[in-house]
């Protein structure tokens, strides 16, 4: 499996957590992560994802600050955000993609989009994560 490491010199990660309104199935909690790299982080990180893009079962792993690991993957159908909370200080999240909107997000990574990786496709009602780019500045 391929993989990058972020560390704090090089990438600032917030999350927020809130409660959603109830559904069919009840209430759940929803995070949003905002991650803040370099324009050249980025077009790192897309260039990794175009790695993944042709290789049906590949993923990436992507490691950030405050313990945060998230995991992005090829799927078929529409596309799946998803995190989990298994420790105190410790994130992991999937981000199961279509082609078509991998394709958009490596596109907009490269050119130094910031907002919403949902803003591409949709993504399914299902999903609990929704993850935010912004440009950090370079390190002096």
């Amino acid at each position: 499996m391929a993989s990058l490491r972020y560390s704090e010199t090089n990438c600032d990660i917030e999350e927020k957590i809130e409660e959603k309104e109830a559904t069919a199935a009840g209430g759940f909690r929803a995070v949003t992560v905002s991650i803040g790299l370099s324009a050249g982080a980025w077009q790192e990180l897309a260039r990794a994802l175009g790695e993944i893009a042709n290789r049906e079962g590949s993923e990436l792993r992507t490691d950030f600050p405050k313990g945060w690991t998230i995991f992005w993957k090829i799927r078929d159908g529409d596309s799946r955000f998803f995190v989990a909370h298994p420790e105190k200080d410790q994130w992991v999240a999937t981000l199961a993609v279509s082609e078509s909107h991998l394709a958009r997000i490596r596109e907009a990574l490269a050119s130094g989009f910031e907002g919403s990786l949902a803003a591409f496709e949709a993504v399914s009602r299902m999903s609990n994560v929704e993850v935010l780019t912004r440009l950090r500045e370079a390190a002096a």
